[in-house]
């Protein structure tokens, strides 16, 4: 049995892709992580259509309809960062964890 593994390419690339391919620019790492939810996507749509719908459409209808989403992943790991820089967390909208600066008395 013949396996086929396929790669994510670095952050760069996948950002790099990601506009060429629709126009959008995204952070390297929101687009890496990105990448093989748009190939899943690209193969989910050409199932549903019986042919193979490209790439390119893929990418631009994922990005169109998961603009949401992508806001809401890059919102999350922004809280990572802040968090690391010493913010606090809490519970959010939708039960996600939100960032909130705490302020240090002198």
């Amino acid at each position: 049995m013949t396996e086929i593994i396929q790669e994510t390419p670095s952050p760069q690339v996948c950002a790099g892709k990601i506009f060429e391919i629709s126009g959008t620019q995204l952070d390297p790492d929101v687009a890496a992580a990105l990448w093989p939810k748009i190939l899943q996507h690209k193969w989910l749509m050409s199932e549903k259509h019986g042919r193979d719908v490209g790439l390119r459409t893929a990418c631009i209808d994922f990005v169109e309809h998961s603009e949401r989403a992508i806001k809401e992943y890059a919102d999350y790991r922004r809280k990572d960062v802040l968090v690391e820089m010493g913010a606090q967390a809490f519970e959010g909208k939708y039960g996600i964890p939100s960032p909130i600066l705490s302020r240090q008395s002198s």
